[in-house]
């Protein structure tokens, strides 16, 4: 207020559609989920891909997303495409145009004894990003990885989670010659 200047976006959200989705199935249990529209999401651990919605900022982060699962008594899969939304103090929150996100998320709960086994794959494509030197280009950013979650003897949990991130970016042009 003292400031007298316009809010950051993580602090400032006056007119938001935080939520509005249509769903099918049952999320818990063998068959088959699906939910569309905007929503609050966490894919598997939440470490990279979830909600914002903390103490840490007054502004939660939502996804306009299809997000549909297939469970059975041995196997769940997770898959997940949309994009996601920003916070626009002056306007409707929306996503940015060529900006998605995709996540296979895996569930096998018999693979190891005592233990669930979760392999993934997440990705993240924007188009028109502009490297340092001015170029052009499509971004992909994918991670892939595992996590094994469970009891060892003696009461002690675990959670073991290794991933491997790559992707691309635009491309550097340097004295005439791609790099």
């Amino acid at each position: 207020m003292f400031y007298q200047t316009t809010p950051s976006n993580a602090l400032s959200n006056p007119f938001d559609l935080h939520q509005a989705w249509a769903s099918f199935g049952q999320p818990e249990g063998p068959g088959v989920f699906v939910q569309v529209g905007r929503q609050d999401m966490v894919v598997g651990s939440g470490h990279l891909l979830a909600a914002t919605d903390d103490w840490w900022v007054n502004t939660a982060r939502n996804f306009d997303v299809a997000n549909g699962a297939y469970t059975t008594k041995d196997f769940k899969t997770q898959l997940v495409a949309g994009s996601v939304i920003l916070v626009n103090p002056n306007g409707f929150d929306e996503h940015r145009p060529g900006d998605h996100v995709y996540a296979d998320y895996n569930t096998i709960p018999h693979l190891l004894p005592g233990a669930l086994v979760e392999p993934y794959l997440i990705a993240r494509t924007t188009d028109n990003v502009k490297s340092k030197e001015g170029q052009l280009g499509n971004m992909d950013t994918l991670a892939a990885g595992i996590r094994i979650i469970g009891k060892a003897p003696g009461r002690i949990d675990y959670n073991f989670e290794p991933l491997h991130e790559f992707g691309s970016y635009p491309k550097t042009v340097w004295m005439g010659a791609d790099c």
